[in-house]
């Protein structure tokens, strides 16, 4: 027989000490006010937990020398501990053999794997591997997620021709493809100016001029550029997942041809700014894509793009970020400007606003400036920054937080590397991609270092596992299950209790190295796909170095065991 003391003392420790935190959680949804006697037949008297706001404490009534919480049924709890922390959960499932039996049932986790990730992820999961392991051992494989598998993808009888540096997303199930570069005549580009190369370069005349664009590679003596594209491909996302993908060209010509633009998901729209084109002209326009209409047997294509009056924009670019931001806005940062300089500028579209205007965001820090970075929206109004290439050129690997959930926007540091220093972390490179999945996570994919060497490596970034340093009371629980709290300095960072990063074990038919591809999750962030991008070419017999060379293969990661 349970030791009563010890039962509840354990309560207090795991049961009632999380329900504190979760009490701002609970309070609205009536999970934590005093339950009237009618509504549970087996307690004589009015009895029940309580959380008090006011004092911020987690009360009970132990008139008889029994726990409150010990007088629920298992349904009551259940619908209690559901909400709480998954630590929280499992400590509750440690207090007693009651506890633990309640704790381990299949539909608990059930309804926990909904909360972190999404009813529509979970109801599409595979039905064997929850028969096999439960809902808590299918949350745990999910939760480790420690390798995941490749498979190429067949394209119907047209597909996209080899290019780089495009966009690819998804919105209302299709997949849209739009722009981006292939194969070209090498010329250079400083400040602006298309010069036409007549012999190789030496080193040291190559680190004189300003590249163009991240098309442009030094290799054996040459720099390389290509060609814009202004095409828009769409595909039903396939069904099964794996079915090869029919394509569809849409249009072309508008928007204008160019590469390293952003495009955004905003519901059932996309919103593109900004790029570059073949000559070297940095873009500063706006188009919206809301559908339209995809021609069929006898209709006429015409273009879903519209461009839309803003009446301030940001300066011209290419190269730069841009993800959702809540709320219909969009947010920008960073990229190449006309004059070869890496920007560090943040800016924000509202869509619901009239009129429309982009608007600078200023904060105390930032990241530094840089282009071939990504930026991604992690839920609530939170998006991660990761890498890029810096100013003078160096290629770095640093993690940045972008908050717009507060009166006043911050950009705050996850510094992995300083506080985890024998974690494992990905390298410094540009041009990968960077993709929101399940659980609010972000998986990595390619990119090249400053040596121009490209990668094929998958990283996982978790940004619920940071918890920000503070000493002050002025912390919350955000959305995405890290805690923020306000320092008395003028920056902030965060600090780790799991490791940030993972590195994923592939197996199937990995793609070749690349970098500059497209990249989106499809299925409820279950699969990502990858199309195209920059990969090695033919090897050069002079020097045993490898060209460069534009992909326009389809390859699908899948995530779930």
């Amino acid at each position: 027989m349970e030791d009563p003391d010890h039962v509840r003392d354990c309560t207090r420790r795991h049961f009632y000490e999380p329900m504190n935190k979760a009490s701002k959680l609970l309070s609205p949804m009536g999970l934590v006010h005093q339950v009237q006697c009618s509504s549970h037949p087996s307690v004589p008297r009015y009895r029940y937990w309580t959380v008090s706001e006011k004092h911020g404490k987690v009360g009970d009534d132990e008139e008889d020398g029994e726990s409150g919480i010990g007088l629920l049924g298992a349904d009551q709890i259940l619908a209690i501990i559901q909400h709480l922390p998954i630590q929280a959960v499992i400590s509750f499932g440690m207090t007693c053999k009651r506890y633990k039996a309640i704790a381990e049932t299949d539909a608990l986790w059930l309804n926990i794997c909904k909360r972190e990730w999404g009813s529509r992820a979970v109801e599409a999961w595979p039905s064997a591997g929850r028969q096999k392991a439960g809902w808590k051992g299918l949350y745990r494989q999910m939760v480790v997620l420690g390798a995941a598998a490749w498979q190429r993808v067949q394209q119907g009888p047209v597909s996209p021709t080899p290019r780089a540096s495009h966009t690819m997303n998804v919105v209302n199930g299709r997949i849209t493809i739009f722009g981006g570069g292939c194969d070209g005549v090498p010329f250079l580009c400083e400040y602006g100016s298309l010069v036409l190369l007549q012999k190789p370069l030496s080193e040291e005349m190559a680190e004189r001029w300003q590249p163009i664009n991240f098309l442009v590679i030094y290799e054996c003596g040459h720099l390389f550029a290509g060609r814009h594209l202004d095409d828009t491909w769409v595909a039903p996302v396939p069904e099964p997942i794996c079915a090869p993908v029919q394509w569809q060209l849409v249009c072309s010509g508008l928007p204008s041809g160019r590469f390293q633009q952003s495009c955004t998901a905003v519901g059932d729209d996309l919103l593109l700014f900004g790029g570059i084109n073949d000559k070297g002209t940095r873009l500063s326009d706006t188009y919206i894509n809301s559908g339209g209409m995809v021609a069929g047997d006898g209709e006429r294509p015409r273009s879903p793009w519209r461009l839309l009056d803003v009446s301030t924009a940001p300066p011209p670019r290419g190269a730069h970020a841009g993800c959702y931001a809540g709320d219909r806005k969009v947010v920008i940062f960073g990229g190449i400007a006309s004059d070869a300089t890496r920007l560090g500028d943040t800016w924000i579209l509202d869509l619901a606003a009239t009129p429309l205007c982009w608007q600078e965001v200023v904060t105390p820090t930032s990241p530094q400036p840089r282009a071939g970075h990504t930026l991604t929206w992690v839920g609530g109004k939170r998006m991660v920054l990761f890498g890029g290439r810096g100013a003078n050129f160096e290629v770095m690997n640093d993690v940045w937080m972008l908050d717009l959930e507060e009166e006043y926007p911050s950009w705050v540091e996850l510094q992995s590397s300083m506080l985890q220093p024998g974690h494992d972390h990905p390298g410094p490179r540009s041009g990968h991609s960077a993709t929101l999945i399940f659980g609010g996570r972000v998986l990595i994919f390619g990119g090249e270092d400053s040596r121009r060497v490209r990668k094929g490596d998958v990283w996982v970034l978790d940004p619920s596992m940071a918890l920000q340093a503070g000493s002050d009371k002025s912390s919350y629980q955000g959305q995405g299950g890290f805690s923020r709290s306000r320092s008395s300095g003028n920056s902030s960072s965060y600090r780790y209790s799991r490791r940030l990063w993972k590195r994923l074990k592939q197996s199937g038919r990995p793609p070749s190295k690349r970098s500059f591809h497209g990249a989106c999750a499809v299925d409820s962030g279950k699969h990502v796909l990858i199309f195209g991008g920059m990969v090695d070419g033919e090897v050069n017999p002079a020097t045993g170095a490898a060209g460069l060379g534009f992909d326009s293969e389809l390859h699908i990661l899948q995530l779930v065991p």
